[in-house]
């Protein structure tokens, strides 16, 4: 007879779903019961974490899982609390779209969203829609296969009343964290506006060129894919990259044609100059 190993531990609910962590409902288990009276007493009991004298966690109860490998696990006891709590992450982040669709504090709420999915959720691969790992899983991974992971983001942000401005870059993370470009041409009056204190900087002299593996890379931001003097210029210096490297968005253009020409643009420059193309296109 197998010896079974039983090994108990105190988590948070973040903890249990934020490390990469997938988990099955067996067959055996009873449907989804919860009523509005549970629902209600979860409820009453997050409301009470608000108040100055209230809790400062809610006590889930014993959560029973199995598992072969400590990453996939079957929920033998707790799926009632694990699927209800799992479905209020989900509203909330439904709720912050709301919000941002409504034009109450976009940029924080967008923010927001982007931190709750990544820690809870994660994201779907566009192409075969299985849930991908979640960034805290991505980062370990890389850390330990001394890989880096490239990634397009906001940095450098100067927010105050009279000066809001702001670098879209590309940065890398996982084994070394640094930037690795800085945008040099957003695209102008939605992004880049000249003579304004508010929205994206433009680095227009700044080197499109960088090193990634020992390999000259140049990188571009969405927009740039539709400037062929930009990308040019980097092919008649000096140091010709051999790949290039563009994040692309789907905020900018959306319902329009704008997306495909951006393609069409950056795959034809990619074929000119016998250059290998790595385009990563985000859905947001």
């Amino acid at each position: 007879m197998a010896a079974t190993n039983f090994k108990t531990e105190n988590n948070t609910f973040r903890k249990l779903i934020g490390n990469g962590l997938t988990y099955r409902i067996p067959r055996f288990q009873r449907d989804y019961s919860w009523t509005n009276e549970e629902w209600e007493d979860l409820w009453s009991d997050i409301l009470g974490m608000l108040e100055s004298d209230g809790e400062t966690a809610h006590y889930m109860g014993y959560l029973v899982l199995q598992s072969a490998d400590d990453r996939s696990f079957d929920d033998i006891d707790g799926q009632q609390r694990l699927t209800t709590i799992s479905l209020i992450v989900i509203a909330v982040l439904k709720n912050l779209q709301r919000l941002i669709d409504n034009g109450n504090d976009p940029e924080a709420n967008k923010q927001r969203a982007d931190q709750i999915r990544q820690t809870y959720v994660g994201y779907l691969d566009p192409v075969t829609l299985v849930a991908r790992p979640n960034s805290s899983d991505l980062l370990i991974k890389a850390k330990q296969k001394k890989t880096i992971i490239l990634a397009g983001a906001y940095i450098n942000y100067s927010n105050n009343k009279n000066r809001k401005r702001y670098d879209s870059a590309i940065i890398s993370f996982g084994y070394k964290n640094r930037t690795v470009y800085i945008t040099r041409q957003p695209i102008p009056l939605s992004g880049w506006i000249p003579f304004s204190s508010h929205g994206l900087n433009a680095h227009l002299f700044s080197k499109g060129v960088g090193m990634i593996d020992h390999r000259k890379v140049l990188f571009l931001v969405c927009f740039e894919e539709l400037l062929p003097g930009i990308i040019s210029s980097s092919f008649f210096s000096d140091n010709t990259p051999h790949v290039i490297i563009s994040v692309v968005n789907n905020i900018v253009g959306k319902g329009t044609g704008e997306r495909r020409s951006q393609y069409n643009s950056i795959y034809l420059m990619s074929r000119l100059f016998n250059a290998s193309l790595l385009r990563s296109w985000c859905p947001v």
